[in-house]
């Protein structure tokens, strides 16, 4: 059995898709109450309602796939019109957790712009032990009623 640990679950649309690819989701990490609310009402796995930014690795069950979706709002071009695309650092606490727990697999999920960031994209392409397979954007329109592309990467152990 394959298991995998959900990142910044929202409502659970990766965790679906993993359940739906067979993977047997252990876990999921959200910190907004309604997400986590949604989560506990679709998904019979633990949902932990927590700031990632606050929790230990190696304490933690492990998993064989760690899934990200960290916030896009400050990688979107959008977030040009505003003046807030600045990255975060929550990225890093994801990748936190993938370099000290080891996971055979790590598949992270975001917005395009987020390339133009070289901290976030050297920690995607260069985590030791791991080899990019895919770097896939994609039209999210097939999956959601509006135009929207997303940049999926996935990651395996060496």
């Amino acid at each position: 059995m394959i298991t995998a640990k959900s990142y910044f679950s929202g409502a659970g649309e990766m965790d679906l898709g993993m359940i739906q690819a067979g993977i047997t989701v252990i876990e999921s990490f959200e910190i907004d109450k309604v997400a986590c609310d949604t989560l506990r009402q679709n998904f019979a796995h633990k949902v932990n309602e927590s700031d990632i930014t606050k929790i230990t690795v190696l304490d933690q069950h492990n998993a064989d796939v760690y899934i990200g979706t960290f916030p896009c709002n400050k990688y979107t071009t959008i977030a040009d019109i505003h003046d807030t695309r600045t990255g975060d650092d929550l990225f890093l606490h994801f990748f936190r957790h993938v370099a000290l727990a080891q996971p055979e697999v790590y598949v992270v999920e975001n917005v395009p712009g987020m390339r133009k960031f070289q901290v976030v994209m050297e920690c995607l392409t260069r985590l030791p032990k791991y080899n990019v397979r895919v770097e896939c954007p994609v039209n999210a329109n097939l999956w959601l009623p509006q135009e929207r592309k997303r940049l999926i990467w996935f990651q395996e152990a060496n």
